[in-house]
């Protein structure tokens, strides 16, 4: 099952765990969140990242958020 990569491309923080994954020789399957369409604030996201912040990554139920400055896993 492949990892789900929430965000945008224009993110440094989404760019940079794009990055890793590529050393890693992941491959996310990349989901966009159009932030300026308000996409983080449906509640289908909010309930993977409570704080409305990408990168969030989903891993066979494992869902680990960027929440400024501290991480927060559920």
């Amino acid at each position: 099952m492949a990892i789900d990569l929430y965000g945008i491309d224009a993110s440094p923080p989404v760019r940079t765990v794009m990055l890793l994954m590529t050393a890693l020789n992941l491959t996310p399957n990349f989901k966009m969140v159009d932030i300026l369409a308000g996409d983080q604030l449906k509640p289908e996201f909010t309930q993977l990242s409570p704080q409305h912040t990408v990168p969030t990554i989903v891993d066979n139920g494992f869902t680990l958020t960027e929440g400024n400055s501290h991480l927060i896993v559920n």
